[in-house]
């Protein structure tokens, strides 16, 4: 686009060259804004419990983000994995995937696992990070196939072993304050999905 700016000296401008000279002045502007604009980058993978796929491997994967170790105030990514590789092949997987640096999500750490069993027939059927302690440390709430709703506390910044199970036949959906206490309660589906629970 040929664009002619008179100056002040020339008395008389044509209606063209103004109008040239607004359209040139905005795609200016707009160019400018959309190079600035890079508040997104390149997406980071986080590979999740990754034993080889087959052309009959089913997965399911159930995740929340929260904070794990809150020290450094980032969210961290946990997951309960699921995983039938053949009709006697079964992964059941919990594990929490640390953030160190806002983007390092790397390979499955072995040691941060709370949950891996094989060839088990207590699949993973609903999983969340909501309950918390004193230290506002959230906890893993996690439900089975065998009915039972699971509790892995948070200690020191790492998921531990299992604290607490009894039987829901439900899976576990969601939680929060439903009472006038400080203590968030558990929202559990029932397996006929005609019912609600909440366990306080």
């Amino acid at each position: 686009m040929n664009i002619t700016i008179k100056n002040n000296a020339d008395k008389y401008c044509s209606s063209k060259s103004i109008i040239n000279l607004f359209v040139a002045i905005i795609l200016l502007i707009s160019f400018k804004y959309s190079i600035a604009q890079t508040y997104l980058t390149d997406g980071q993978q986080v590979p999740v419990f990754d034993p080889a796929f087959t052309s009959y491997t089913h997965r399911t994967v159930y995740w929340d983000l929260t904070e794990i170790n809150n020290s450094n105030n980032r969210l961290d990514i946990g997951a309960c994995v699921t995983q039938e590789d053949s009709l006697s092949t079964v992964y059941i997987n919990g594990n929490w995937y640390k953030n160190e640096d806002n983007s390092n999500f790397k390979n499955e750490e072995i040691g941060n696992r709370y949950i891996y069993l094989e060839n088990n027939s207590n699949i993973i059927s609903g999983f969340l990070f909501k309950l918390n302690d004193s230290t506002n440390r959230k906890d893993a709430v996690v439900s089975r196939g065998n009915n039972l709703l699971e509790l892995y506390l948070n200690s020191n910044g790492t998921i531990g072993s299992r604290f607490q199970y009894f039987y829901v036949a439900g899976k576990v959906r969601s939680a929060g304050l439903f009472s006038t206490d400080t203590l968030q309660d558990v929202i559990v589906l029932s397996n006929s999905e005609d019912t609600v629970k909440i366990y306080k």
